[in-house]
């Protein structure tokens, strides 16, 4: 029963190193956004997102603000 507990402890212990190596690969794939933390990765990808939908909000009011019956 011991050995079972310890084998599986092993096992939970390799599972969580492969798991902070996969997100440490993910923080270091995205350093283009300049993270040295998850959180710093999320707040980063957050404002990059509203960035984009400000100018998607201004593109859509350029436009909804032409009367294509008008120019027709």
């Amino acid at each position: 029963m011991q050995l079972d507990a310890q084998i599986d402890s092993i096992a939970r212990n390799d599972r969580m190193i492969d798991m902070m190596e996969d997100r440490q690969a993910t923080i270091d794939e995205h350093s283009r956004f300049q993270a040295n933390s998850l959180d710093q990765l999320n707040s980063r990808l957050s404002q990059i997102r509203e960035e984009q939908r400000s100018r998607i909000e201004s593109i859509t009011k350029k436009n909804s603000a032409t009367s294509y019956i008008d120019e027709a």
